[in-house]
């Protein structure tokens, strides 16, 4: 008669023991455990990243809105200083009334505060960069901020030179007013240019097929 191995016997023991119903229901019971918890937590991560989607998505279509009037005042306001800046200096060439050259220079006071006060437009450029993924968007804003900081800086130069002199000789007078309509232009064109590719990244996105077609 052959003998059973004394470690087969072992397991044919441990097989019996575990083929037990309670023993099968037990160890169901703790693998269906773990697969509940690790669905639990990748339903968890799903509805995380959807909730972030969708506060994206809520927040670009609020810049959309936004970005015009932002625009606008932070803009409009400095090409208002820089065209009273550079009246101001062709009514001192011109050795006008001083009351007009003091009204201008107070009008000239009132909107350095707004503008302080106003959106800043970098900021907002920042903004739309971080926030929209398609490269048109992000090439359009770059655009955007590249000529604003032109502007910007150009206004500085001249401010400087003006504070400096309280004088502008009539050829940086012509350049600047000349600069002044240019920029503000191209900077009107690129925001028509960034809000058209705005407008496209949200709608694919709605569509499902985010930056599809408008690279």
């Amino acid at each position: 008669m052959t003998q059973v191995p004394e470690h087969e016997k072992h397991r044919c023991r441990a097989w019996d023991l575990l083929n037990r119903p309670f023993v099968v229901v037990f160890l169901g019971g703790i693998l269906a455990a773990g697969l509940t918890h690790l669905w639990q937590k990748d339903q968890l991560k799903l509805e995380s990243v959807l909730a972030y989607e969708q506060a994206v998505a809520a927040r670009q279509i609020a810049l959309f809105g936004e970005l015009p009037s932002s625009f606008q005042m932070s803009v409009g306001i400095l090409n208002d200083r820089f065209a009273r800046l550079l009246s101001i200096a062709e009514e001192r060439n011109n050795d006008n009334r001083s009351s007009e050259i003091k009204r201008m220079m107070d009008e000239m006071r009132n909107l350095e505060m707004k503008y302080h006060n106003a959106p800043s437009q970098s900021a907002t450029i920042g903004l739309v960069s971080s926030l929209f993924r398609c490269k048109s968007v992000i090439t359009k804003a770059a655009d955007l901020d590249k000529s604003w900081k032109q502007f910007w800086m150009y206004f500085q130069d001249i401010n400087r030179a003006w504070n400096k002199k309280r004088k502008l000789d009539t050829s940086e007078i012509a350049k600047a007013k000349a600069f002044r309509k240019t920029s503000v232009d191209d900077m009107n064109q690129h925001v028509s240019n960034l809000l058209y590719n705005m407008g496209l990244e949200i709608k694919t996105a709605r569509e499902g097929s985010i930056c599809q077609g408008i690279e």
